[in-house]
């Protein structure tokens, strides 16, 4: 990501708190956090080339790295309005390896990607951006945790 995307991801904070994807297997099928919860209090924070998630207690955190190419997505989700000017529904992800403590200490060295989402345009600006999914798969941990995102 170039100085200008970096600087913008620094101006997202999230609400702090998380939510837990489960599936019907409920809090069974969740590896990797050792306190699994429906909502954790969670705050993401971008910074100094990494995005940081930490749990508000104490608890645990989790760390990624901003890579240097990040994928980026847009699409058009009402190509036949008339309304101007179009708002995309747009994705950023970012992946790498994990560092995990505490109660996530079982995901460390997963493969994790987050996904940054909203709407906007061609023109990446942290304002467009309002929520999080991070989805983290390792022999030891497989969640995932979503949140909301504002600018600063």
């Amino acid at each position: 990501m170039d100085a200008d995307a970096l600087a913008e991801l620094a101006r997202l904070a999230g609400d702090g708190s998380a939510r837990l994807y489960v599936t019907a297997c409920d809090l069974d099928c969740v590896s990797g956090i050792a306190e699994p919860d429906y909502e954790l209090p969670l705050q993401i924070g971008f910074g100094d080339g990494e995005v940081r998630l930490t749990l508000k207690d104490g608890r645990g955190e989790m760390r990624l790295p901003v890579p240097p190419q990040a994928t980026h997505f847009a699409a058009d989700s009402a190509p036949l309005a008339e309304a101007m000017p179009v708002a995309l529904y747009s994705e950023t992800r970012l992946g790498g390896v994990i560092a995990a403590t505490g109660i996530f200490a079982d995901a460390e060295g997963a493969e994790a990607r987050l996904v940054l989402a909203g709407r906007g345009n061609q023109c990446w600006a942290a304002g467009g951006i309002s929520h999080w999914l991070l989805d983290v798969a390792g022999p030891r941990a497989g969640f995932r945790l979503f949140g909301r995102l504002a600018a600063r």
